[in-house]
């Protein structure tokens, strides 16, 4: 066993990604371990999935060079071509330097096209491990689809409506039926127009 995983899967345009959370307690054998998570591995490579793995692993990738179990699982991560984001240490004590917090993306199907990962450890004194992050992005803009408008009916907005109307030049609407709905229609397009910019704006599902 891991000790403590979780997964996830979801698509956004059309691509399908898993996102596993692991942490490896530090008694556990490493190389029980990395047999383990080899099978779990091998199931997405073989399926081409774009995944992200990170959690803390309590295995330190700065002793690659020098510990045997340590090396083996980095190179099964790498062997599957799990790329490690985090390559500097995560964790700095008085005594020591380590890097026991991973993150490692795989990118499946996404190899052909057009996205960039960045990542790095934000630096602050909240725990004695220091965060990590990942973040993917597309070298494309997507370009949102024009979106219509929609009057809001809040009590505010009705008010405005309401005082529009009151303050508007009914003199002569009796004598000529088409002056009535230009009014209306004036006021009702220039409540309309305040809301453009905030619901071009506004994510829609």
């Amino acid at each position: 066993m891991y000790n403590h995983t979780f997964s996830i899967l979801f698509t956004i345009e059309n691509k399908t990604y898993v996102i596993g959370a692991i942490y490896r307690h530090t008694n556990q054998n490493i190389s029980d371990f990395t047999k383990l998570l080899d099978i779990t591995l091998n199931k997405l490579s073989s399926k081409k999935l774009s995944c992200i793995i990170a959690g803390d692993i309590n295995i330190d990738l700065a002793k690659c060079n020098d510990h045997s179990d340590t090396a083996e699982y980095s190179n099964n991560l790498l062997m599957h071509n799990f790329m490690p984001m985090i390559v500097m240490p995560t964790r700095i004590t008085g005594r020591s330097a380590t890097i026991i917090d991973h993150i490692y993306y795989y990118e499946g199907r996404n190899l052909t096209k057009n996205y960039q990962v960045k990542s790095s450890n934000l630096i602050n004194d909240l725990t004695d491990h220091l965060p990590n992050y990942m973040i993917v992005t597309r070298s494309k803009s997507i370009q949102l689809k024009e979106r219509p408008l929609v009057c809001i009916f809040s009590e505010k907005n009705t008010q405005n409506f309401i005082r529009g109307m009151q303050s508007a030049d009914m003199s002569d609407i009796h004598c000529e039926s088409k002056k009535g709905t230009s009014v209306f229609l004036s006021i009702t397009l220039a409540h309309i127009n305040r809301f453009s910019n905030f619901f071009h704006c506004c994510i829609w599902q």
